[in-house]
């Protein structure tokens, strides 16, 4: 199960100023950065997406990983839902780790998948501590979500429980946005690019019809 806070920057932030935050009991760890791509998986028809679920593959790091993402919930910001992540060594569909296929199997049976849409992000981390014990990951994300020509930028506050609780979580959403321009998004990055794809597609649909009906009237004026 991931359990994760989101929090979309309302103005530039930087990683210094993460750093220098009043952290109250908890401690952040030495910084890591890292320019990840995720490429987001579905059908033509988005047979995956209406199951309320979403695959991606994410590569920059070690080694390319694959994460399948189950339905979930979004109260004020705090993301809860079921993930299955797997290391992959081939970046098509068909060569991804058994489970992750499987599963896929189960939801949308043999049809065919495709990159959908795209997320670009420079992510700086920090561990997160209290009394020296990990109960946390904090996320710096940069970046912009891309479906076809359809672009948004993407600034945001990630905070993702690993061995906390949720009195953790609420805690330190309180001291960031106490401290930070950071608004509870209950949008996750996929839900923001499946939005952008679905507006691509009203458009494509909209002029598909206008061209019809500019030929439609041509041909009565004839």
């Amino acid at each position: 199960m991931e359990i994760e806070a989101k929090y979309t920057l309302t103005e530039p932030v930087s990683a210094e100023q993460i750093e220098a935050l009043d952290w109250g009991a908890y401690q952040l760890g030495d910084r890591h950065t890292i320019d990840q791509h995720d490429t987001f998986f579905d059908t033509p028809k988005l047979a995956l997406s209406r199951t309320r679920h979403a695959v991606r593959l994410r590569t920059g790091g070690k080694q390319p990983v694959v994460t399948l993402k189950g339905p979930g919930s979004a109260v004020q910001g705090v993301h809860s839902r079921e993930e299955w992540e797997e290391p992959t060594a081939d970046p098509d569909p068909g060569g991804w780790p058994e489970l992750i296929r499987h599963k896929l199997q189960d939801l949308i049976a043999a049809q065919p998948m495709e990159p959908l849409l795209a997320v670009h992000n420079n992510r700086r981390t920090w561990e997160l501590l209290r009394d020296g014990q990990i109960v946390g990951e904090v996320a710096l994300d940069l970046g912009e979500i891309v479906a076809g020509d359809e672009r948004e930028p993407m600034h945001e506050l990630e905070i993702e429980l690993k061995g906390g609780t949720h009195d953790d979580l609420a805690a330190i959403g309180e001291l960031v946005q106490r401290q930070l321009p950071a608004q509870p998004e209950d949008r996750s990055k996929f839900a923001r690019g499946l939005a952008l794809v679905r507006h691509a597609q009203s458009l494509t649909q909209t002029e598909t019809t206008m061209q019809h009906a500019a030929s439609s009237n041509e041909s009565d004026n004839e």
